[in-house]
């Protein structure tokens, strides 16, 4: 017999650990293992063809190659917009992201014969193939995306 009409409360065992979470985490293929990021770093989402059957407009799908330098993600802020991009994956990004990410130039310096002036030789920071470009819509007009459209197929030519 049912005392107080099963009213009253059973007692839930609580766990005395906290059940991790992969939320903010990515896998790395190279490695082979997913890494967490820490704080409110946002990973740029991993583009599927199969899931993602139309994209946001301006938003674009971009690689960025690995490095052997360096294969951490790239860092990408636009006013306080801080996106983390994977390398070697395709991943969704905003056009204003992409912008960023072309107008990053690393120079180096080269002395052709001792004694003479050092040159300067400019080269894009980081190479990376865009697989989808963003669609004209929204706050991007169609002469925004054309300008970053040019730019990103611009070749860097030294003009001496």
């Amino acid at each position: 017999m049912a005392t107080a009409g099963g009213l009253v409360k059973t007692k839930r065992k609580r766990s005395l650990f906290k059940e991790s979470e992969l939320s903010n985490a990515y896998f790395d293929k190279g490695s082979g293992k997913y890494i967490q990021l820490q704080g409110t770093s946002q990973v740029a989402v991993e583009y599927d063809p199969k899931k993602h059957s139309s994209i946001p407009d301006g938003f674009g799908v971009i690689n960025v190659d690995l490095d052997p330098e360096d294969s951490a993600p790239v860092s990408v802020t636009v006013r306080d917009w801080k996106i983390l991009i994977p390398r070697n994956s395709n991943r969704v990004v905003p056009l204003s992201h992409i912008r960023v990410l072309d107008d990053a130039v690393t120079t180096k310096y080269n002395q052709p014969v001792f004694g003479q002036q050092l040159v300067a030789i400019p080269s894009k920071r980081f190479t990376f193939r865009v697989i989808k470009w963003p669609k004209a819509g929204g706050k991007i007009i169609q002469t925004d995306l054309d300008d970053a459209v040019e730019r990103h197929e611009s070749i860097l030519v030294d003009e001496d």
